[in-house]
């Protein structure tokens, strides 16, 4: 008898969940080796276990499916849309995009963030300073925990 070609007790060509497990130290054939290889597995909630399942219980396990559902679900918006160009005809605000463009593009020597005035200063001013006073009192609370507790 060759090697490869070992005698096992599943002499089947398929095998199921029984007949492919495969006990420590067994002798298989190349034959059943394959049909272990090609077996699927699902969890068994009740024993713990990883136990061989048919390819659909496997790949759906403890029966999910997935949902389908019977019909279309009706529209939530049943109002027509209108097209960007239609839209475009009914905005009647002056279009400032050239007037800033010239504001922000002036070689002035003021960073953009401050570039519109007083109130992009005072904005400019109150973050710098809550941020300072934020690392301030981290530094503050670092000290204080890094004292030990007095008795």
């Amino acid at each position: 008898m060759a090697a490869g070609s070992l005698r096992t007790a599943s002499t089947s060509s398929s095998c199921d969940a029984s007949a492919c497990q495969v006990l420590p130290g067994e002798k298989i054939s190349v034959r059943r080796l394959r049909e272990v290889a090609n077996m699927y597995y699902k969890f068994n909630g009740f024993t713990q276990k990883l136990v061989g399942a048919a390819p659909g219980e496997a790949y759906n396990p403890q029966g999910l499916r997935p949902f389908v559902f019977p019909e279309a679900p009706a529209p939530i918006f049943a109002t027509p849309t209108k097209l960007p160009s239609e839209a475009g005809s009914e905005y009647l605000g002056k279009n400032r995009v050239p007037e800033l463009q010239r504001l922000f593009q002036k070689p002035d020597g003021i960073p953009v963030h401050l570039k519109r005035g007083y109130s992009d200063k005072l904005l400019y001013r109150t973050t710098m300073a809550l941020t300072v006073g934020g690392a301030i009192y981290c530094l503050v609370a670092i000290y204080i925990a890094s004292q030990p507790k007095k008795n």
